[in-house]
Order: C-alpha cells, then sequence, then structure tokens
C-alpha cells in the first residue's frame, strides 16, 4: 500500500513567523536612521537659525545703549565693567563677557557670549573714511560690536551715530 504525501500545514498564502519578525526589524531599523537624520537636520537648523538672532540681540542692545550715553571725552581707557561706563567714549573699546544689556545689567543667560565694542570717528561724507576723534561737525560716529560665543564670532554690526 502506497503512503500518500501528508499536506503541508502552512498555507500558501501566510507568511511565518520569522518572515514577520525580519520585515518589524528592517522596518524598525528604517524609522529608527529617519528619526535620527531629522533631530540632526533640527540641530543644525536651530544653529544656524537661533544663534544670528542671539547675537544681533545683543549687538541691538549696545546699540541701545550708545544711544542712550551722553558723549564727551573720557579718559581714553575703555570701560572693563558695567559700573566703569558713564559716557559714550567708555564703550570704546570694551568687551564684556558676560554680555550687557541696555540698562548696564549683565545678561546671565548669555554667559558663554561676549561682545566687543569698537568707535571710531568717520567722515559724513564717506563713512568708508576714518578721522580724528575731534573732527568736528562733519563726521559720524561708527559704532561696531562684534558678538561671539565661545567658539567663534557670530555676528559684527554696524551703526552710525550723531555725535
Amino acid at each position: 500500500m502506497r503512503h500518500l504525501p501528508e499536506p503541508s500545514r502552512r498555507s500558501p498564502a501566510g507568511f511565518t513567523l520569522v518572515e514577520v519578525l525580519l520585515t518589524t526589524l528592517i522596518v524598525g531599523l528604517a524609522v529608527v536612521g529617519a528619526m535620527s537624520a531629522m533631530s540632526q537636520a533640527a540641530t543644525t537648523k536651530h544653529v544656524l537659525e537661533d544663534e544670528p538672532l542671539t547675537a544681533l540681540a545683543l549687538a541691538s542692545e549696545i546699540h541701545a545703549l550708545a544711544l542712550a550715553l551722553p558723549t564727551g571725552d573720557g579718559d581714553g581707557s575703555p570701560a572693563t565693567t558695567a559700573a566703569g561706563v558713564s559716557i559714550l567714549d567708555d564703550l570704546d573699546g570694551a568687551s564684556f563677557s558676560p554680555p550687557l544689556d541696555a540698562k548696564l545689567q549683565g545678561i546671565s543667560e548669555a554667559s558663554g557670549w561676549r561682545q566687543d565694542i569698537q568707535i571710531s570717528t568717520v567722515s559724513l561724507a564717506d563713512p568708508s573714511v576714518d578721522l580724528p576723534d575731534d573732527a568736528g561737525s562733519a563726521s559720524l560716529l561708527k559704532l561696531q560690536v562684534s558678538v561671539s560665543d565661545a567658539s567663534s564670532v557670530k555676528g559684527t554690526y554696524t551703526w552710525w551715530l550723531n555725535p
């Protein structure tokens, strides 16, 4: 008597448990890779957008301070602290870390940042030409603020002030 082969218990239309687990593993790895790439892109976007805005805000604080200070001849040395700033000339050559706001208060949230300030007298007719400090009425004051963090300069901003 001849034995007929037993029918297979596997349905031809289904998947085995190993095939399902392998597919789940591959899809999971793809999702983890995509999430990692998206996280890196978000971090890069944060650095490219927020750092220049922070630098501009810190430079604008010095600009607002410069507009509020009286002009006059100082002792020629830059201020080393907020307490040393009483006239505009005190800002020339000054460097503040942590940065100062327009009210001469330290900005503790920006402790890793620095403001470097230069003030020069320039020609009213051609602001690219530097003049001696006692140039008279045909001049402007050029306020230049460089803002940097621990690694590099994040922005240099220039304003012209009427003396």
